[in-house]
Order: C-alpha cells, then structure tokens, then sequence
C-alpha cells in the first residue's frame, strides 16, 4: 500500500489558506515571485490536528513537492514508493475533494531516489488555464486545468531515461512575454529555459549556462529580485551564487558569481 501524505494539504489549508482563500494565487515553488513572500495578513501561526485546518485529503503515493493555487484549484504531484508510476492530481480548494487524479508517466527502470526523498519532489507552476508539472528526467507535461487533458510533454534531461540527471527547480520568470521557465538541472550541471509557442501550444528548450566548467557542480535553487530582471542561482559549491541580467528571460546573461562568507 502506498504512503499516505495529507500532510501537505494540511500545510497548505494552514500556511496559504488565507492568502488564497482571500482572492490570492500561489502560481509556483515561492508563490508569485518566487519570493515566498505573501502581501495577505492574518494567517495563521499556530495549529494542531484540528486547530486552524481547514480540511484534509489523503494523498496516494510519496510526495515532497508543495502545492500550487490557481482559483479555486489546488494542484499537487505524487508517485509510487518505487517511483514507477508518476500523477499529479487536482483538488477543490473550498472543499478537498479530488478533482482530477491523472497519472502521467509510467517508468520502466526509475533511477535511484535517495530514501529521504521520493520521485515526485518539485513543485508544478500554474497560470490560468495551464499547469506544468515535471518528474525530472522522466517527463515534464503541460496540463488543461479545465479539463485535465495533456497537452504536450517534453524531456528536459539530454539524455533518455534513466539518465543521471533531473530538474531541481522550474520557476516561471515573472513579467515575461511570452511565458519563459527557467530550469535548474541536476547532474549535468546546467541551467536552462523554456520559451513559451502560443501557435504549436509547446515550449521549446534552449541551455543558458553549464556549471561544471565553473567547477561550481551542479545548480541548485534559484531566485528572483521583486523587478524581476535579476536571477539568482546558487550551486552546490559551498557559498557561491551566480547573479545573471534578467532583462531578456529567454536568454540571461551572467554577470559574476559571488562568494558569500
């Protein structure tokens, strides 16, 4: 039997249920601007199994990603222990009653997942009518929230399946258009961005930078300053963080890296 893991949802009914249920979305990994930084007041700091909960759902599957706001929609990514089977589902916001329960990919021979971690470990990113969601080297899909139909998928890695290498973070850049992600990929060592096609409906995946030539190994997690035309990328070199012009999202630019002591 498959882990059970309402812990997330409890999370989100206490940590963003009243930013979100006030109007607000919470897009992607950090909220809008990838901040984790919320203008909503009164939520709250305290609860228990019952104090401040608004409802809990029992999740299948092993999952460390967070979920995602749109609406009246909460989206989330789960999968099996062993990581063969790979779904993202949807969940009523008001309520918690499950929408959509999609499963996405199936994977013959999953790569190896440290066991304090599980196959399904980032977070999908959301604008209204999309959902992104991705499982590493093993499949990145772009959903209809309507209708939870898939409409494309892609493989970031640039090697198939089971390559040694997998997203660590896809973080949507704010204010670009069109849509651009930027994507941190573990293991080969490399930084990368999607461009949104509005005609073919797909994105389409250029490498912006390779870390292991800056012996920094591989890229981590990234951040944006609240204008947005700078992106932050911090490596698994202790103390390093690469600073790049933002201004053109579909191609940053590196400025410099910094060492922080």
């Amino acid at each position: 039997m498959g882990r059970f893991l309402p812990t997330a949802f409890v999370a989100f009914a206490l940590a963003t249920a009243a930013a979100c249920f006030a109007g607000d979305n919470w897009p992607q990994f950090r909220g809008p601007t990838g901040q984790g930084v919320s203008d909503s007041t009164g939520l709250p700091a305290t609860w228990s199994e019952t104090q401040n909960v608004v409802w809990k759902t029992a999740i299948h599957g092993k999952s460390h990603s967070s979920p995602v706001v749109w609406g009246d929609q909460v989206w989330v990514t789960t999968a099996t222990e062993k990581g063969d089977h790979l779904s993202a589902l949807c969940v009523d916001k008001n309520d918690g009653h499950v929408v959509f329960d999609l499963k996405l990919f199936d994977v013959a021979t999953p790569q190896y997942a440290h066991p304090f971690n599980s196959y399904s470990s980032p977070t999908p990113a959301i604008e209204e009518g999309r959902v992104y969601i991705t499982f590493g080297s093993p499949g990145t899909a772009c959903l209809d929230t309507k209708t939870g139909k898939v409409l494309s998928t892609h493989q970031v890695a640039s090697k198939p399946t089971p390559a040694k290498s997998a997203p660590v973070e896809v973080m949507f850049s704010p204010n670009s258009n069109p849509p651009v992600v930027h994507i941190t990929n573990m293991l080969e060592d490399t930084l990368w961005a999607g461009i949104w096609d509005s005609k073919s409906k797909a994105f389409t995946f250029a490498q912006v930078d390779d870390f292991g030539a800056k012996e920094q190994g591989m890229p981590l997690e990234m951040l944006y300053n609240k204008k947005g035309d700078r992106l932050f990328v911090t490596t698994a070199k202790t103390g390093f963080v690469n600073l790049y012009d933002n201004s053109e999202p579909r191609q940053p630019k590196f400025i410099k890296a910094m060492l922080l002591e």
